[in-house]
């Protein structure tokens, strides 16, 4: 089964203690009501390295922070003929380097889609 939301740092701690005074990792498990599998991932990572602290993921840092994300969102609809290649060039005047596909893909991911609206047809 996969795993849920991480513990907190205070949780974390008491973990290790209890683990350093002795303690098995079933009795840790039922004194903290925590799964015995979440306690022995918790003792393996620090024993291996040294700290409970989340360390860093793999994965591709964003280009925009999510506050950026919201600028840039309340910019369209405020504009929206605004450009995607002009929001780059202000990007790229305020100092943050982006592609036009990365102003592309928050759009789309806020449902901002271009487009134009259907021709009408005539009434004859």
């Amino acid at each position: 089964m996969g795993k849920s939301k991480e513990l907190s740092m205070d949780q974390k701690k008491r973990i290790i203690d209890l683990n350093k005074s002795g303690k098995s990792l079933e009795a840790i498990s039922k004194q903290l009501h925590v799964p015995r599998a979440t306690v022995q991932t918790i003792v393996c990572e620090y024993k291996v390295h040294g700290t409970v602290l989340s360390l860093p993921r793999s994965g591709r840092k964003r280009k925009l922070s999510l506050a950026a994300d919201r600028k840039l969102v309340r910019r369209v609809k405020s504009q929206p003929r605004t450009t995607k290649t002009q929001i780059c060039q202000e990007l790229e005047a305020a100092g943050r380097q982006v592609s036009v596909s990365t102003v592309k893909h928050v759009l789309h991911f806020h449902g901002l889609r271009g487009g134009r609206a259907r021709r009408k047809k005539s009434g004859n």
